[in-house]
Formats: structure tokens, sequence, C-alpha cells
């Protein structure tokens, strides 16, 4: 597999509801272990981007999707 059809397909994947809703419990999961003290918030937070951001993205092209096109 190329690396463009790799690249694509976790691109379409993190854009389904089932990613989205994946990365919300990763991310939790992540928040709870700080909340806990077993990990620290500068430890998590590389990991903690890579997963928040497909849901900020799928986020910012749903509220593009709903602007009515003149």
């Amino acid at each position: 597999m190329s690396r463009f059809k790799l690249k694509n397909f976790f691109g379409h994947f993190a854009s389904t509801s089932v990613g989205i809703l994946l990365s919300l419990l990763i991310c939790a999961i992540m928040l709870y272990f700080v909340h806990v003290g077993k990990a620290t918030v500068e430890g998590i937070y590389p990991y903690f981007t890579a997963f928040a951001v497909p849901v900020i993205l799928f986020l910012y092209g749903k509220k593009e999707d709903q602007i009515p096109k003149p």
C-alpha cells in the first residue's frame, strides 16, 4: 500500500463517526490518566493533540457544510 493510499485511508477513517468517537474515547482515557496522576500533561500532550486534531477538523468541516452557499 503506497503512502498516499495509507494517508487517504486514515484521513477517511478519521472523518467517519466511528473514528471521531474512537478519538474522543482515547482523549478521555488520556485525560483520566492525567487526572489520576499516572501521566503528566507534558508527556501526554503530543499524543493528545494527535487524537484531538481529527475531531477538531471533523467539527470544523461540519460547521462549514451548514453555511448556506449564495
